[in-house]
């Protein structure tokens, strides 16, 4: 992992990278860091490739006063060495990036439920 000079990288996960990661990833980008932070966010399925979030999803953003740009895609092993966190949204996306990771070269990541 980077120390925390250089900063911190940090991927969220759901299921289809639509609703929950993507606006995970849109409050933590906005949040005023002490370190620099690498944020982004994908999915375990391929139902929503290249798709925006949910209007309902960028509707609760806006609400708060947060948007993103953010397409979905799908997590892939090279994500377990680029990100230092791994956060997934439910036990199930966790079984699946278990079975990503098993597939990444030297990962890294500290792969957890995001509670």
């Amino acid at each position: 992992a980077m120390s925390p000079s250089q900063g911190v990288s940090v991927l969220f996960v759901c299921l289809g990278n639509i609703c929950r990661s993507p606006m995970a990833e849109s409050i933590l980008r906005s949040l005023n860091s002490p370190v620099p932070l690498t944020v982004d966010s994908a999915g375990t399925s391929t139902y929503h490739l290249g798709s925006p979030p949910d209007s309902r999803a960028l509707a609760t953003l806006k609400s708060h006063g947060h948007s993103t740009t953010h397409r979905g895609r799908q997590v892939k092993p090279e994500d377990f060495v680029r990100f230092d966190y791994v956060f997934c949204m439910d036990e199930s996306n966790l079984m699946n990036c278990r079975r990503v990771q098993a597939k990444a070269k030297q990962a890294k990541a500290v792969l957890k439920l995001f509670t």
